[in-house]
C-alpha cells in the first residue's frame, strides 16, 4: 500500500491483470488488422441441411448456402470440402466489425455452429455508455474505487495521476483500478487515468472528480480586532462600538447556517437569519433592524463565512450569539459566543 493525501491507495489487479481480459462474449473474439484477409471457419453437422451466415447488428443474412444475400463484394465462401462453410472476408474494413453467426436449422430449431466477434486492432477505447469525466461523492474516512473503464484488443498501459491547476502529477500506480482508502478532505481533487497500447497515437483519459463530504466545523470570532481571538467564548466590548461576529464554516456539501441570539435573562434562542446554499440570506427576525448580515465564500477550501454585524447601542445587543448549521445528511455543528459590556 502507498500513502497519499492522508489516505491509503490500494491498487487491486483484478481479473488477472497480467493476462488482460477482454469483454466476455458468447463464442470466439478475434482482433484483426485492417486491410487483411480474415477466415471464419464453420463446419456443418448435416450436409443435407442449409447453412446460414448472419451478421449483427442488423441481423443481416450474408449467405444462405452458397447464395449471397449481400452487396458487399468483400465476402466469399472458402469451401475445401463438402461440410466446410468457411466465411472469408477479403480486405477487412471498419464496416466488417460485428458478430458473425454460422447456423443450421436442425430438427426445426436454429442451431449455432460457430459464433465470432470480429473487431479491428486499434488503440484503447472508452465504451460509449461510459462518461469521460465522472464526479464521485464519498464521505470522509470512506473508500472510493476508481475504475479506468477502457476496452483494448491488447493489454494497455494504464497510469494514474492527480490533476491540480491543469497539471498532471504522477501517483506511480499502474492498473485499471485505483482504490483510495481512509479518504480525507485533502483528497478532494481530480484523478486521471491515461491508457495506451502499441496502436495509440496518444493516450485516452478518464477524469474522476472526487468530492469529499464531511460534517461542518465552525470557528466563531470577532473580525474587528487586529489579532483575532478564536478561543474566547466571551467578548468584552464598550457601548457604541461595531462588532462583526464571523461564523466560519468548513463543510462539504454546503449547509444551512443560522444566526441565533439568547438574550440575558431568557432561556430560549431567537433566530435572526439563515443562509441557504443557492438561495442566499433570509432574515428571520425583521423587527430588530439593528442586525446586518454578509456572506463570503472560499469554494476551493469548502468554506462559507456568515457575518453578523451590529453596534452595541441597546442593552439587548449584549447577549449570547449562536451560530448553528443544519444538514440533511451529516451531523450539524453549533457554537456560541457572548458579547458582554465592558465597564
Amino acid at each position: 500500500m502507498r500513502s497519499f493525501c492522508e489516505g491509503w491507495i490500494l491498487v487491486i489487479l483484478v481479473f488477472l491483470w497480467t493476462n488482460w481480459s477482454t469483454p466476455a462474449y458468447s463464442g470466439e473474439t478475434l482482433y484483426k488488422d485492417q486491410m487483411t484477409t480474415v477466415r471464419l471457419p464453420c463446419q456443418s453437422r448435416d450436409t443435407k441441411m442449409p447453412v446460414i451466415w448472419e451478421k449483427t447488428p442488423g441481423s443481416q443474412t450474408i449467405f444462405f448456402n452458397e447464395i449471397s444475400h449481400t452487396n458487399d463484394d468483400k465476402y466469399s465462401l472458402g469451401r475445401k470440402y463438402k461440410d466446410d462453410w468457411t466465411l472469408v472476408i477479403n480486405t477487412l474494413l471498419k464496416r466488417h466489425e460485428g458478430v458473425y453467426v454460422c447456423l443450421q436449422i436442425l430438427r426445426g430449431k436454429r442451431t449455432t455452429l460457430k459464433e465470432y466477434t470480429l473487431l479491428l486492432n486499434g488503440p484503447p477505447q472508452i465504451p460509449p455508455s461510459t462518461p469521460w469525466s465522472i464526479k464521485i461523492a464519498v464521505e470522509e474516512g470512506g473508500t472510493v474505487d476508481l475504475w479506468c473503464n477502457v476496452s483494448s484488443p491488447t493489454k494497455p498501459l494504464i497510469r494514474w495521476f492527480t490533476q491540480e491547476n491543469g497539471l498532471l502529477n504522477p501517483i506511480h500506480v499502474n492498473g485499471p483500478l485505483l482504490q483510495v482508502r481512509n479518504i480525507s478532505r485533502f483528497c478532494a481533487t481530480k484523478h486521471v487515468c491515461l491508457a495506451e497500447n502499441e496502436y495509440s497515437n496518444s493516450p485516452i483519459n478518464m477524469t474522476f472528480d472526487i468530492e469529499v463530504e464531511f460534517a461542518a466545523r465552525i470557528l466563531l470570532y470577532d473580525v474587528r480586532p487586529n489579532k483575532k481571538d478564536l478561543l474566547s467564548k466571551t467578548l468584552y466590548r464598550k457601548r457604541d462600538v461595531e462588532v462583526i461576529l464571523r461564523c466560519d464554516v468548513m463543510a462539504s456539501p454546503d449547509v444551512e447556517i443560522y444566526w441565533k441570539v439568547q438574550k440575558f435573562n431568557k432561556s430560549e434562542l431567537q433566530e435572526l437569519a439563515c443562509y441557504t446554499p443557492g438561495k442566499g440570506i433570509s432574515k428571520i427576525n425583521i423587527t430588530e433592524n439593528i442586525y446586518r448580515f454578509d456572506i463570503y465564500h472560499v469554494p476551493q477550501k469548502s468554506v462559507t463565512m456568515f457575518d453578523l454585524i451590529f453596534t452595541t447601542k441597546q442593552n439587548f445587543t449584549f447577549s449570547k450569539y449562536v451560530c448553528e448549521t443544519e444538514s440533511g445528511k451529516l451531523p450539524g455543528e453549533k457554537k456560541s459566543i457572548t458579547v458582554a459590556q465592558r465597564r
